[in-house]
């Protein structure tokens, strides 16, 4: 761990590389390990928790349709939210297209053609699911289906 750096991206001011561990001591009669670590690199260890996502691979090995699994990520991430966090997530229509690598004209054939499938498979093969629904709005007089509110 000594010699493993850490590289920091700045393309104002360039880059700044860290060691991990600046030092490291062992106490073997107390069977001690000090360490010292720059703040920068601690601050970073803190975060990792609030800025990635755990994902169950297992369930993502069981899972056939492409979708289903862009979708377990989706529905981990949403999970991952806070205690106090709603587990909801709107998407348009361009987003969804986006998620899914898709190019659908409207949110009904998203549904039909991507999370209805998705649901099947995910209530099938894993511990997390979600129920979706269409979101209207009104646009010149007219309801319209503008996106999707997902919940886990």
């Amino acid at each position: 761990m000594l010699q493993t750096a850490i590289i920091f991206k700045d393309y104002e001011d360039g880059f700044k590389g860290l060691s991990l561990l600046s030092k490291a001591e062992m106490d073997y009669t107390e069977n001690i390990l000090s360490v010292d670590i720059h703040k920068d690199i601690m601050k970073e260890m803190l975060d990792l928790k609030k800025r990635y996502t755990v994902i169950d691979t297992s369930v993502v090995f069981d899972l056939t349709y492409k979708n289903s699994i862009k979708m377990f990520k989706i529905l981990s991430n949403i999970n991952s939210f806070g205690d106090n966090i709603p587990k909801r997530k709107h998407y348009d229509l361009v987003e969804l297209n986006d998620l899914f690598g898709v190019n659908y004209k409207n949110i009904s054939e998203i549904c039909r053609s991507v999370l209805e499938k998705s649901k099947r498979e995910l209530d099938e093969k894993s511990h997390i699911s979600f129920i979706y629904q269409i979101k209207k709005d009104l646009i010149n007089g007219r309801i319209r289906n503008v996106g999707g509110i997902i919940d886990l």
